[in-house]
């Protein structure tokens, strides 16, 4: 039977919308496949007064139950009408983005899937006007000012004050981070979505939160984003706001080094740099300007007073270095060896401008360690002689000896086997300080 617009406003609609507020675990799933099959290859003009009660409906606050199940239906609407639904969608994503605080995981969860579905169509085609959709830079900038509470925080005082006070689950900042987080993951397994360059100011938030082990879920949430947005193929316009977010985080550090970000958050950030830089190896190589913002800032991660940032510096450096992604290779061994021929002080009083050389020359000791770790199977033409200049290392500083020596060790073990084809690559000289290098000192000798 037709049922018109009157008996389909004050009776069916009304009926529809008690069984919603009604439902159970054990019918949810049937009321999704029903709304979904009432509203599929429809107009949404048409169902205008059912969106508009279920909107209405959107976080009622009776039980979580309710809320996430209301919020499934209107997820099932929203896939349904597709990009036929703008204005609606907009309306939605304000009510949204009033609600990312919300104070529990599974509504957290749902409303990062219904951010995925409202702005599933904010594409910007070539030559295009970009479409009435929901876009994720727009919602973005509404996101970043809630934020501004976590900025003294993360990036203005000590790390233990933040642990403590900062990032607990009462503030409402955090909540809104989980929630995007669930946002971006959810969009990132959905595989239809794209990283648009708006995003990557909040990743110098996830950057500097991972750490954490005041909140073990925030933890998690943040090392799993990283690990999947770190993998993705980005556009040539998000490649330089990707290298700021970790530009934000490492640089961060005072003079005096009592505020910024802790070391954890900054060797996170130069690990997230290393796997994007790998993953757009090409897209970043065709620009020069990138490939020295990366380079500079490797550099300046070599002079870290924390020896686990040099160490990620020099990692991936070495790493970069293999991909041939700097072009003057020879330029960066210039620079790395002079800051290991950095003189240290002599005697037992040190300044904090002495301890400041003998971070110099580990940055540059550790590099050139990476270096020669990079290729454990080959012997390219610049070796050998970064392998005779870490023979000189070998006294003084106890932190420098243990590198070079760890490194000595791994380059014997992993050349062993093909030997007698890489050593031709050594000079008979070379081939004497390795030896003094790599075989003990006898007691008789």
């Amino acid at each position: 039977a037709v049922v018109s617009n009157a008996e389909y406003g004050e009776t069916i609609l009304p009926l529809i919308m008690k069984a919603m507020r009604h439902v159970s675990s054990e019918t949810i799933n049937m009321w999704v496949v029903c709304i979904s099959s009432i509203v599929e290859d429809r107009d949404p003009r048409r169902f205008s007064r059912l969106i508009n009660m279920a909107t209405e409906e959107f976080l009622s606050g009776r039980t979580i139950f309710h809320d996430t199940s209301n919020l499934f239906l209107l997820e099932t609407i929203v896939a349904q009408f597709e990009w036929k639904y703008a204005e609606g969608l907009h309306k939605l994503m304000d009510k949204i983005a009033a609600n990312l605080n919300n104070n529990y995981k599974n509504v957290r969860d749902k409303i990062g899937h219904m951010i995925d579905r409202c702005t599933a169509h904010d594409h910007m085609m070539f030559n295009c006007r970009p479409t009435i959709n929901p876009r994720k830079a727009d919602f973005m900038a509404k996101v970043m000012p809630m934020l501004t509470s976590l900025d003294e925080g993360l990036f203005g005082t000590e790390w233990v004050v933040v642990n403590k006070i900062s990032l607990n689950d009462d503030n409402d900042a955090i909540k809104v981070v989980k929630t995007i987080i669930s946002w971006l993951l959810y969009s990132r397994f959905v595989a239809h979505a794209h990283l648009v360059p708006a995003i990557f100011p909040f990743i110098s938030y996830i950057i500097a939160l991972e750490p954490s082990e005041v909140d073990p879920d925030l933890k998690h949430l943040c090392t799993q984003a990283l690990s999947l947005l770190s993998r993705e193929s980005l556009a040539i316009a998000s490649l330089e706001p990707a290298i700021n977010a970790v530009k934000k985080v490492v640089n961060s550090t005072s003079e005096d080094r009592t505020i910024g970000c802790t070391w954890k958050a900054k060797c996170t950030a130069l690990v997230y740099l290393q796997v994007v830089s790998f993953s757009n190896l090409y897209m970043i190589r065709s620009n020069p300007y990138l490939v020295e913002e990366i380079k500079t800032l490797l550099m300046t991660s070599l002079l870290s007073p924390h020896v686990e940032v040099r160490q990620v510096a020099g990692q991936t450096i070495g790493g970069l270095m293999k991909t041939n992604l700097f072009r003057d290779d020879g330029e960066i061994l210039e620079q790395v060896k002079t800051m290991a021929r950095t003189k240290l002080p002599k005697g037992t009083k040190s300044s904090q401008t002495d301890i400041r050389e003998i971070w110099i020359r580990h940055g540059g000791v550790k590099t050139l360690c990476a270096l020669v770790e990079c290729f454990p199977y080959s012997i390219p033409d610049w070796l050998p002689d970064v392998i005779v200049f870490l023979a000189n290392f070998t006294r003084g500083n106890v932190m420098i000896i243990n590198e070079v020596k760890k490194c000595m060790s791994n380059f014997k073990r992993t050349h062993l086997d093909s030997w007698e084809e890489h050593k031709t690559k050594f000079t008979d000289d070379q081939l004497v300080v390795l030896q003094d290098l790599l075989v003990s000192p006898n007691y008789y000798a």
